[in-house]
């Protein structure tokens, strides 16, 4: 099942293409409990339960998928995508 991807203003560790010293244009900043990622534009940020994932998420939260989803930069903008082949992926709030 392919969804739309839905545009986010900003959402938390340092993964593959993440930038480290605050440089480049468009950088995402992704704030989870007490970690801070920095993201360019090219990279690409994971969220989950996976090992693998950027930003490791709960394992006990099995309504959580391994591979929920991912932020990339693409078409001048951030977008949200989800990641998922079994689980929809929600957006709540305005942060």
């Amino acid at each position: 099942m392919m969804t739309t991807p839905r545009q986010v203003a900003s959402v938390p560790r340092t993964c593959r293409g993440a930038a480290r010293d605050g440089s480049g244009p468009m950088q995402l900043i992704v704030m989870y409990e007490s970690r801070t990622w920095r993201v360019r534009p090219g990279a690409v940020f994971t969220f989950g339960r996976a090992s693998t994932c950027c930003a490791v998420l709960p394992a006990v939260d099995h309504g959580l998928s391994r591979n929920a989803g991912s932020i990339r930069y693409h078409d001048g903008s951030w977008w949200l995508h989800n990641d998922s082949t079994s689980a929809a992926l929600c957006v709540l709030g305005d942060r």
